[in-house]
């Protein structure tokens, strides 16, 4: 096979354009590269194991493979990222999200609907919806038309595999908020850089101020809620 190769810690890290790779010591690499290996030699296996070498023996597995890996260049694509605002309640290290007073970086509710009717124009069997910002939870009323009009589309229309989550600080989240998101099966991934010291360095409040136990509190909320529903 075509291969790419870098040498690391004295030895060689083999990748092919079918995704197989093969770490080899310098000696090795030394007799691929010379074109000397023999096929009953126990480097001519390894590489045959890992597909970086094809017979007839592998030669099906490795097609399966490399069509595995690029699967999605035969369908639509499944992940749709939604981004309600850009603009966020806190004022994190490395983000890129603005100010609460710029409200014109609020999605409205046509381009909801023209974003949704984009979606479910995929050829993917599952789609998954994942809400981002700035802090989707600011511009509730959009995310909340989102959810409910995606699974009326997928019911009246696709019958996808459909999945919707949400990335938030968690900071905004209250128990209507909660109870929607779990009656509508949004799945919630909470934005936590880690230990306390960690997380309020990077991640403070607009203005200043931790956020660490706030989400913590949040976070232990959720697991309540979820603990006590039957989904």
């Amino acid at each position: 096979m075509p291969y790419k190769f870098q040498g690391i810690n004295g030895g060689f890290l083999l990748v092919s354009d079918f995704g197989s790779w093969c770490f080899l010591s310098e000696e090795e690499f030394r007799e691929v590269n010379q074109h000397k290996l023999e096929k009953d030699s126990e480097l001519f296996g390894r590489l045959k194991n890992s597909g970086m070498v094809i017979d007839k023996g592998n030669a099906s597995k490795v097609i399966k493979d490399y069509r595995s890996l690029n699967q999605f260049l035969l369908q639509g694509p499944s992940l749709h990222i939604i981004v309600p605002t850009l603009r966020c309640n806190q004022e994190c290290i490395y983000c890129h999200a603005k100010p609460l007073d710029e409200k014109n970086l609020d999605m409205d509710k046509k381009t909801a609907i023209k974003a949704m009717n984009f979606v479910f124009q995929t050829e993917s069997p599952a789609v998954t919806i994942e809400f981002q910002g700035g802090e989707p939870l600011l511009a509730w009323d959009t995310v909340s038309f989102i959810v409910k009009e995606a699974r009326s589309l997928n019911e009246k229309y696709e019958k996808k595999d459909l999945r919707i989550t949400v990335v938030t600080n968690l900071t905004l989240m209250d128990e209507e908020k909660l109870d929607f998101l779990i009656k509508n099966r949004v799945s919630i991934c909470a934005s936590l850089d880690g230990p306390e010291k960690v997380h309020d360095a990077n991640r403070k409040y607009l203005g200043g101020g931790p956020t660490y136990k706030d989400v913590i509190k949040r976070i232990e909320e959720i697991k309540g809620k979820y603990e006590k529903t039957e989904l």
